[in-house]
């Protein structure tokens, strides 16, 4: 099998059905529902329905490091490709990503993200800063649908399940620190901007950005240590 979809689901969100009408598994791909245990009977629910459509479903203790990496170990394909559930995603994107794992990856590969802005305007600032904060300093986010090999994903350690927050910026680290290349795939992937008209535009971006150059900072000075050892 060529690739495995795996969805991280927490109790009582239900943004992942949307993806069913854009998902279907067949030969060359499976997708994998990554629950947590204590899901409650609504979600038990769901998760069978999605089930008859031959979704497979995976469960672990809550946390989505720990929900993908269980689901990363379950995985059959060759490629894994970590999907949060309120993605969307159009036709022309779903036929880049089926297009570039039919090989093997040589890299972590990601999407460029785009922000509904049924809301908020602002949200096209975002936008711009995460193409820089992935193109130009080659740290994108789980929100950009990383794809990776299943071997090289297993062989880094999965993500990190003692992190309080920023297991995919931590991931992103480790590719950088075992050299392995961080790469656009050239598709697009879009996603929700509730949190930032909830939260507050403004408030969300600064905390965003406080805390991204906090975890950031050892792992460019380790990275860059061990560069002027070389």
């Amino acid at each position: 099998m060529k690739l495995s979809i795996v969805i991280p689901v927490a109790p009582g969100d239900r943004s992942w059905t949307s993806l069913q009408e854009h998902l279907k598994p067949d030969a060359s791909c499976e997708i994998i529902l990554a629950t947590a245990d204590c899901a409650g009977d609504e979600d038990r629910r769901l998760y069978a329905e999605a089930q008859k459509s031959r979704w497979r479903l995976v469960s672990s203790a809550k946390g989505r490091a720990q929900q993908l990496n269980r689901g990363a170990r379950a995985a059959i394909g060759q490629t894994l490709w970590f999907l949060h559930g309120d993605s969307k995603l159009d036709a022309e994107s779903l036929k880049k990503v089926f297009e570039k794992t039919q090989n093997p990856l040589d890299g972590l590969y990601f999407l460029d993200l785009k922000f509904d802005r049924d809301q908020l305007w602002q949200m096209m600032v975002n936008e711009i800063g995460v193409y820089v904060r992935s193109h130009f300093l080659k740290i994108p986010f789980g929100d950009q649908g990383f794809l990776i090999d299943r071997k090289k994903f297993l062989g880094l350690g999965g993500f990190d399940e003692s992190a309080a927050f920023g297991e995919d910026h931590l991931f992103v680290w480790k590719c950088h620190h075992q050299g392995i290349a961080v790469k656009p795939l050239g598709a697009n992937i879009q996603t929700s901007s509730r949190k930032y008209e909830k939260q507050g535009w403004l408030k969300t971006t600064l905390n965003h950005l406080y805390l991204t150059g906090k975890q950031a900072k050892p792992e460019l000075l380790e990275l860059a240590k061990n560069q002027w050892k070389v």
